[in-house]
């Protein structure tokens, strides 16, 4: 390899190609050794960070390992809606059904038992605002971070980059991100945060438990208007499925100053790839889902979505009377 072909080890994602330059170089020009190992460490580190969660270079990996491989782009399919667990209490969800218009607003149902008195008022008070034609504004509308387990209900591509102490999930919308620390404690002092404090741990080859603490009270549980308190403590079990083409996740719920009782829900997601595969078979639900990209982005990078305050009404996503920028007719000075 010629020196001039490479012109620093910061240059290569692979560990051993980095150390192959520096010892060269430092052979070549021994009067470089005192610069070249003093930007070694610094390159080698970006290596070793940069390397196992690099795209799908985490499959063999995650396979030699033991655990599950969640590479690749999670889109949710085929709701954006928690659903019922087979038995036990169940979510807050809209009384007329999954398969809503777009542009028809969820309600949720008050009447749930898991509810207490003023969680069921809370929601009641949102569906009174819908039907008088108001327009509640869900986290991501007014560019707030979305909590747990209110995140999961984003339509948009999803990534999760496992390394070995750490699990990063990337959420395409606003380019939020949640941090897992693996095989860790809460801490005793937790403050409340958007997306709370969360420890996970391998179980088998096919699946992730995530438990997440200190919630901030302002973030989403559902897109019903459900709210909770900073006490909620939320359990998610990631389960990849034997073809590793789809992913079901099971969480519990508990928050005694929220609910009467935990509660369980479900939700699943499709490799992107996959759903494209049922849109090409004429499948009209995969087709409809709202967080499909087109053919040609599939593997790569999630596509850029930033919520910055703006003058465009939330609603409409047009600029109206009521949202235009002031401007002058003429000059002040």
């Amino acid at each position: 390899m010629a020196e001039e072909d490479v012109p620093s080890p910061v240059d290569f994602h692979d560990p051993a190609q980095a150390q192959e330059w520096i010892e060269h170089t430092i052979q070549r020009s021994p009067w470089r050794r005192r610069f070249v190992i003093g930007i070694a460490a610094r390159a080698l580190c970006v290596c070793a960070l940069a390397w196992p969660v690099h795209g799908f270079a985490q499959t063999a990996d995650a396979s030699a390992q033991g655990i599950p491989d969640f590479a690749g782009n999670w889109i949710r399919f085929p709701w954006r809606h928690f659903e019922p667990p087979p038995v036990g209490p169940g979510p807050v969800i809209d009384p007329r059904g999954h398969d809503l218009p777009n542009n028809v607003l969820d309600v949720g149902d008050p009447s749930n038992p898991i509810l207490k008195p003023h969680a069921a008022a809370a929601i009641q008070r949102r569906n009174d605002l819908i039907a008088a034609g108001g327009f509640p504004l869900r986290a991501w509308a007014r560019c707030r971070p979305i909590g747990v387990p209110g995140v999961l209900n984003l339509g948009e591509p999803v990534q999760f980059l496992q390394a070995s102490e750490q699990i990063t999930v990337l959420y395409q919308r606003d380019s939020q991100v949640r941090r897992v620390d693996l095989n860790g404690k809460h801490p005793n002092n937790a403050q409340p945060s958007w997306y709370g404090h969360s420890i996970g741990h391998y179980e088998g080859a096919n699946v992730l438990v995530i438990d997440t603490i200190a919630l901030d009270d302002r973030a989403d549980t559902d897109r019903l208007g459900t709210p909770h308190s900073e006490k909620m403590h939320v359990v998610e079990r990631y389960t990849l499925d034997p073809d590793g083409s789809f992913l079901t996740v099971d969480f519990a719920v508990e928050d005694p100053e929220t609910f009467t009782t935990a509660w369980a829900a479900r939700v699943r997601y499709r490799r992107e790839q996959e759903l494209h595969r049922l849109t090409e078979e004429g499948d009209e639900l995969a087709a409809a889902q709202p967080g499909m990209r087109p053919a040609s982005q599939i593997g790569k990078a999630l596509s850029e979505k930033i919520c910055a305050e703006n003058n465009r009404n939330a609603a409409s996503g047009t600029v109206d009377e009521l949202n235009e920028i002031p401007v002058a007719t003429r000059r002040e000075f």
